[in-house]
C-alpha cells in the first residue's frame, strides 16, 4: 500500500468545503483516492484475518452504530471486499449452514417432526369427527323437533298407530 490510514485521516479533516469548480474536481479526487484505499484496505484485513482464523470474526464485528461490518460492506457497496474468497466462504457456510452433525441426530429430527405431524392430524381429524357428529345429532333433533310441532311423526312411528298411508301396491 502506498499511504498509510494516518495520512488519509489528514488529508480528510484539512478537506475544505470546495467553493470552485477546480477545487471540487480535487476534492471528488482525493475522495475517489480515499474510497479505493479503504476498500484496499478492508480487502487486505479481510485476507489477513482469513490466514490466521475466521474472517467471521471481523465480518460479524459491530461498529459504533452497532452495525455489523458485513452490513456496512454490503450497505456501501464494496464490492472487493464482498468478493474476496475468504468472505464467499464464510457467506456460503452461513447460507448453506455448517452442519456437521451425526446421522442419528437427523433421524432424530426426522421421526419426531413425523410424529408431531401424524399427532395434529390426528388430533385434528378427531375435532372434525366430533363436530360433525354434533352437527348431523343436531340436525336430527331439529328435524324431529319440527316433525313434532307440525304433527308429523315418522312413518314408522305413524305405521305403529295405523295413520299412515299404505304404500303397498294392491293387486286386483
Amino acid at each position: 500500500m502506498k499511504r498509510d490510514v494516518g495520512y488519509v485521516r489528514r488529508r480528510m479533516m484539512m478537506m475544505k468545503l470546495p467553493s470552485g469548480k477546480a477545487e471540487e474536481k480535487e476534492s471528488s479526487r482525493d475522495l475517489m483516492e480515499s474510497s479505493v484505499y479503504s476498500e484496499a484496505l478492508a480487502t487486505e484485513l479481510v485476507a489477513i484475518s482469513s490466514a490466521t482464523s475466521s474472517p467471521g470474526l471481523i465480518l460479524r464485528a459491530v461498529d459504533n452504530r452497532n452495525v455489523v461490518l458485513l452490513d456496512s460492506l454490503i450497505e456501501h457497496g464494496q464490492k472487493e471486499v464482498i468478493a474476496h474468497p475468504a468472505v464467499q466462504r464464510y457467506l456460503n457456510d452461513v447460507w448453506m449452514g455448517s452442519l456437521d452433525w451425526a446421522g442419528w441426530k437427523f433421524t432424530a429430527i426426522t421421526l419426531v417432526t413425523r410424529w408431531l405431524h401424524i399427532r395434529e392430524v390426528s388430533r385434528s381429524s378427531l375435532v372434525q369427527a366430533r363436530k360433525f357428529k354434533l352437527f348431523t345429532g343436531e340436525v336430527t333433533t331439529v328435524a324431529r323437533h319440527h316433525s313434532r310441532e307440525l304433527g308429523l311423526a315418522p312413518d314408522d312411528a305413524r305405521q305403529k298407530r295405523g295413520d299412515a298411508p299404505d304404500r303397498r301396491v294392491k293387486t286386483q
